[in-house]
């Protein structure tokens, strides 16, 4: 299903719109009963996917179950982009750096806590994804019902037969290897309990598609959406507010159309200009000029004997030439001075 002239994330939020009559008033209501005892969650969180459970059973009660899983779960993080409608389109060159990342180590939490909506849409180019092909990916925060565990939704979409692969990654002190396997594993469990068998349609693989869109993703959460300035712990983050119609209800209405976020221009122009130059020449003994790949910088902020106050950042260091005086991509300082910064 293509509609030419709407773009493929609000595609896919009509879809479910039109499967669920009514949903955005009753999400409204549901969302304004935030904070009561009886259920609360992260402000962070949209609304989780309990909550959207229990919406979609007062809907549509009569439609199959899995049905209803299916709405919630999609809805989750579907319908949570839907008050912002951030697209996220990044620089050709900048985005193939980006991707090739490597991301190791632990998931950094707290990064991941500082997405800049309740969730935002990625373009993405050509990316594969467990064998498959896919125009881009939602990206949000859910809740487990217990509301102890914070979740990151990916669910990779795909224009043709309206493809969806979700990914659900417990954010936590683990790689994002051991979080997929505690996904797969909650799964198992779950098909224990109903009597079938696990089988690969429901395994999750942290395959490279995978670490790619993380890699866009922490770029966001790290930079935020305006590339002039950095957020630092917070500031920048967008949640709209409901406003008061008559008889005293809620609403909380979307934008007119889509806001396209630009990202990376400003570092991709200046590594298709670096792949125009030659090496400058090199002092006797110098070392050779050699290129070193892109990587995560992860450290910490604040006074040591303060650690209420000590923050955690991360930054991306775009790849660059070792022994070059000639300056690096998207920085143009040399290899000590990165060091130093």
């Amino acid at each position: 299903m293509k509609s030419p002239g709407i773009s493929i994330p609000n595609q896919f939020l009509n879809f479910f719109s039109s499967k669920v009559p009514d949903v955005w008033k009753a999400v409204d209501y549901y969302r304004s009963m935030r904070g009561t005892p009886e259920d609360d969650w992260d402000m962070r969180v949209f609304m989780p996917t309990s909550a959207w459970e229990a919406v979609i059973e007062r809907l549509i009660p009569k439609s199959p179950a899995y049905a209803k899983g299916f709405a919630a779960k999609n809805l989750q993080v579907i319908g949570a982009w839907r008050p912002t409608q951030d697209i996220l389109r990044f620089d050709d060159d900048f985005y193939t750096m980006l991707t090739k990342t490597p991301v190791t180590g632990r998931l950094p939490a707290e990064i991941i806590g500082r997405i800049p909506a309740w969730a935002l849409y990625f373009e993405t180019r050509n990316l594969e994804v467990e064998g498959r092909h896919y125009d881009g990916f939602f990206a949000g925060l859910d809740q487990s019902n217990d509301r102890e565990q914070l979740i990151l939704r990916l669910h990779f979409v795909a224009l043709q037969n309206m493809a969806i692969l979700p990914f659900m990654l417990p954010v936590g002190d683990w790689s994002v290897e051991e979080a997929v396997e505690r996904t797969n594993e909650q799964q198992r469990n779950a098909m224990k309990r109903l009597n079938m068998e696990m089988t690969g349609e429901y395994t999750r693989v942290a395959d490279q598609g995978l670490h790619a869109a993380l890699n866009l993703l922490l770029y966001v959460c790290s930079y935020g959406l305006d590339e002039n300035r950095a957020y630092e712990f917070g500031p920048g983050i967008r949640y709209p507010q409901p406003v008061r119609i008559k008889r005293g209800n809620w609403r909380l209405f979307p934008p007119p159309k889509p806001v396209i976020h630009k990202l990376g221009n400003e570092i991709g122009e200046e590594a298709r200009k670096y792949n125009e130059r030659t090496c400058a020449p090199r002092p006797h003994g110098s070392p050779r000029p050699h290129i070193r790949r892109a990587h995560w910088h992860g450290y910490w902020r604040g006074p040591l004997n303060d650690q209420d106050n000590r923050k955690f950042s991360l930054k991306w260091l775009p790849p660059f030439m070792v022994g070059n005086p000639g300056g690096i991509p998207g920085h143009p300082g040399c290899e000590e001075e990165r060091k130093v910064g």
